[in-house]
């Protein structure tokens, strides 16, 4: 091959390098189709429905013994687990554990959303979004009781905090969630629903 297929070869090379580079560039920092959808930008949100939800933890995922042998139940073990999903908004446990390290009458439980939009549809936020970016949070229980193997137990729930992003914990009675043999649930109130399309 003569030096002037060589370097024409070479540069035809570097040029598509050069171009790999930065569509990889490009599309690793391209908006997920979440905050597209969040700041409106190819989407529109078309409606937002103030929803409950009832959230169930299963006694049976969780790892035996748990919470009497176990401090922390954590996402980063491999224990992140699904409770709730409907195809493209999915409700995960990320950590159970004592509260304050080691209080043996109250357990904090924190939980998160994941999303896989479709290019229209809904999905379930824990926040009022405002079309901006922003967002309104305000969630809530409607009812500090708890169902222990669907039995009730008053006073076994409260809100501990929420945020960042998809993020909310509550803290739960230690003795209504160890009485359980089967599953603890309640209710989150003020989750929104917001429904989209591509504009």
């Amino acid at each position: 091959m003569s030096q002037y297929r060589q370097k024409r070869v070479m540069f035809f090379l570097l040029l598509a390098a050069l171009v790999l580079l930065l569509a990889a560039f490009f599309l690793w920092n391209r908006p997920s189709r979440l905050d597209c959808i969040l700041y409106q930008e190819g989407y529109t949100i078309t409606g937002c429905s103030e929803l409950s939800l009832s959230v169930t933890i299963p006694k049976k995922l969780l790892p035996d013994g748990f919470p009497q042998e176990a401090e922390a139940f954590e996402a980063s073990d491999n224990l992140d687990l699904l409770l709730w999903s409907d195809g493209s908004s999915s409700l995960y446990l990320n950590t159970l554990c004592y509260a304050n390290g080691r209080t043996p009458d109250l357990l904090w439980a924190s939980f998160h959303f994941q999303y896989e939009p479709s290019s229209c549809g809904s999905l379930l936020l824990p926040y009022l979004p405002d079309g901006q970016g922003g967002s309104t949070r305000s969630l809530g229980l409607s009812s500090t009781e708890a169902e222990v193997d669907h039995s009730p137990w008053p006073d076994a729930v409260h809100i501990a905090g929420q945020g960042p992003d998809e993020i909310f914990s509550v803290y739960l009675d230690a003795a209504a969630f160890q009485a359980a043999s089967e599953s603890f649930t309640f209710q989150v109130d003020d989750l929104w629903e917001v429904s989209y399309q591509p504009t």
